[in-house]
């Protein structure tokens, strides 16, 4: 009887420690391809959400969140860029832009924070500090963004957001 109790003990210790084994499996396999896959879904979703309800500047700028950038074009109208990164065990980028024509372009471009690093030089050049000036002329996503901001006109806006790594949204 008690051959019969060890042995039963083994199988359940066993079954067990085998579910122990698949749950640490299943958790990486999520961690490392489901995750990364609904996390880039739902940040664009998200950002395509809150780009196309946004009508006022202030919605605009607060769409566009930290790591974003609204961009002014002399013509008048304007380039609004939502980004998003992660860096939790793997990087993964999405940027959402909206311009003031309706369009709606993407990137996958990894630009880790220069949408909201541009948009405080670009204050600071209107501020007369002639170092954010040096800064942008000197690093080439600043200059295509510094494009963008200089173009005459909408079309030639999207024309310097395509260069810069963006696409139609399909």
């Amino acid at each position: 009887m008690s051959k019969l109790l060890a042995s039963l003990a083994m199988r359940i210790i066993r079954r067990i420690f085998t579910g122990i084994g698949i749950a640490f499996i299943l958790l990486f396999l999520y961690g490392e391809t489901v995750g990364p896959m609904i996390w880039k879904w739902m940040a664009r979703r998200e950002s395509i959400a809150l780009l196309s309800a946004a009508y006022t500047t202030s919605e605009l700028q607060e769409a566009v969140i930290q790591s974003g950038a609204m961009i002014p074009i002399r013509d008048g109208s304007w380039i609004a860029i939502r980004y998003c990164d992660n860096h939790s065990g793997w990087v993964s980028s999405i940027a959402i832009a909206r311009d003031s024509g309706g369009s709606l372009f993407e990137s996958s471009v990894h630009f880790c924070g220069a949408f909201g690093a541009y948009r405080h030089l670009r204050q600071e050049m209107e501020n007369d500090q002639s170092d954010a000036a040096d800064i942008i002329r000197s690093v080439p996503v600043y200059t295509a963004l510094d494009a963008i901001h200089s173009a005459e006109s909408l079309e030639e806006g999207r024309k310097h957001l395509l260069e810069l790594g963006f696409e139609p949204l399909k």
